[in-house]
């Protein structure tokens, strides 16, 4: 099992001496394989949020919508299950000379079977012919070449959130006196999607008041995310073995959250959770503002323990000269990790006592709304501002609301909402009432509204 995880590691991580490069480009091989599963129909592949590109994208390529290799690629995607970064597996494995693609020389098919079971050699090989067929037929070189301009665009603006990015701090942090070669692919097709792969990572953009890509909210997190995959992953399968009890009896009680994240298995939700970890700190450490919204994304997530994994680092911290590096740090962490596994039950009550809850309504539901001009809320926690409505509740009529005078108190517990005038006198089985978008009321620290709350407020 080791030998496994040796192989993808090495894989994974392209080790060389020296100080740490990183280079952002729109790379031929990426573009190719997300069109054709665009193509495809694919549905994270078909996300671009570059108008004038996505329009050329359907434009050129749409005759060829129903060719045999488009077909092939819906067969894999419909029949082996190969989409998301199954295809970014694949074609950090290609490369393009001489207008065909081929197998790198850096590598052989049994290191992406590897990696990626759901790829085998006859797939792969056969994947290979499709896309120098699509290649040739479609002239795929001439689009490409044709786009160079808003390429350097994505590129020289991607390149502005590097210029701050701390790789020292990241060999300080991994104790690395090596760095890595990591390369930066932007994908004009991949929208909201972005994966690591051996030697780099592909991150999407969206597009700007101009529609010219640009980067999003985004893009520092997720480039510290997957950049740190390529330090962490290395970590993480030296230690799994020690981690694995742990992982197996938290994970049924996070399954759901996990499951709709895509981290399918306990060594999955380990992997994500100890990463995600190590990028929360690197944000603290560079002062990202929105650094609670993250934290709080991740607990969203499943990773409900993950506050408390934060203030345990802290101890890291204080004891630098006894934990040079991280990797020094990770027996305390693993023995955090297996204390949290024994006392998940409390976690889980931690988790639900840190949801802001509806303490008051004046007046209060059930109640006559004659001679009221307004409704005030109370909740348990100060909030940040967000609303939101979803409706009314069955058999109920709208309230006159005033919606450009709704309002937060001062103190952020009181949320205000003002009628159009005064409620006069109400037939007796006249019921007026709104239903609360819980997702939309979130704490200070962007805890969700407990789902618990009865979100139809009806009154008479």
């Amino acid at each position: 099992m080791r030998k496994k995880y040796l192989l993808f590691i090495i894989l994974l991580c392209h080790v060389y001496i020296g100080r740490a490069q990183i280079n952002v480009h729109v790379d031929e091989r990426f573009e190719l394989t997300s069109i054709i599963f665009a193509l495809a129909g694919v549905p994270e592949f078909c996300e671009s949020k570059i108008p004038s590109y996505k329009q050329d994208i359907i434009s050129y390529f749409t005759p060829y919508e129903l060719t045999k290799p488009v077909e092939f690629v819906r067969e894999l995607n419909q029949k082996y299950h190969i989409g998301f970064n199954a295809v970014s597996n694949a074609t950090a494995h290609l490369e393009i000379k001489k207008g065909r693609i081929t197998l790198s020389h850096k590598y052989n098919i049994s290191n992406l079977i590897e990696i990626d079971s759901r790829w085998n050699e006859e797939l792969f090989m056969e994947y290979i012919n499709m896309l120098n067929q699509f290649y040739k037929e479609s002239n795929f070189n001439k689009f490409f070449n044709n786009h160079k301009s808003i390429y350097e665009i994505a590129e020289q603006r991607i390149n502005k959130y590097l210029v701050d990015f701390n790789i020292e701090w990241l060999n300080s942090f991994y104790g690395k006196v090596d760095s890595l070669d990591v390369d930066i692919y932007i994908s004009l097709v991949n929208g909201r999607h972005n994966y690591a792969f051996p030697g780099g990572v592909i991150i999407g953009v969206k597009g700007d008041e101009n529609g010219l890509p640009a980067p999003n909210s985004q893009t520092l997190p997720v480039l510290a995310h997957e950049i740190s995959h390529h330090y962490s992953n290395l970590i993480f399968y030296s230690f799994w073995d020690e981690m694995t009890d742990a992982a197996n009896r938290i994970y049924p009680f996070v399954k759901k959250q996990m499951h709709q994240s895509g981290y399918s298995n306990p060594q999955t939700m380990v992997l994500e959770w100890l990463n995600n970890l190590f990028v929360l700190l690197y944000l603290k450490q560079i002062n990202y503002k929105p650094l609670e919204f993250e934290l709080a994304n991740n607990i969203h997530k499943g990773f409900i323990w993950m506050k408390s994994s934060m203030d345990f680092m802290n101890n890291f911290y204080l004891n630098r000269e006894r934990y040079p590096s991280i990797e020094d740090f990770m027996p305390q962490l693993i023995s955090f990790l297996q204390y949290k596994a024994n006392n998940f039950e409390f976690v889980m009550k931690e988790f639900e006592y840190s949801k802001p809850y509806i303490t008051n309504i004046f007046p209060a539901p059930g109640a006559s709304l004659e001679g009221f001009d307004q409704i005030i809320i109370t909740f348990s926690q100060p909030m940040n501002n967000s609303y939101g409505f979803s409706g009314i509740p069955p058999e109920c009529k709208p309230l006159p609301v005033d919606f450009n005078n709704i309002k937060w108190s001062d103190d952020k517990y009181n949320f205000i909402i003002k009628l159009e005038s005064k409620m006069g006198k109400q037939d007796k089985d006249d019921k007026f009432g709104f239903t609360l978008n819980p997702n939309s009321f979130q704490s200070s620290a962007f805890c969700k509204l407990n789902n618990d709350v009865n979100c139809n407020i009806v009154f008479f």
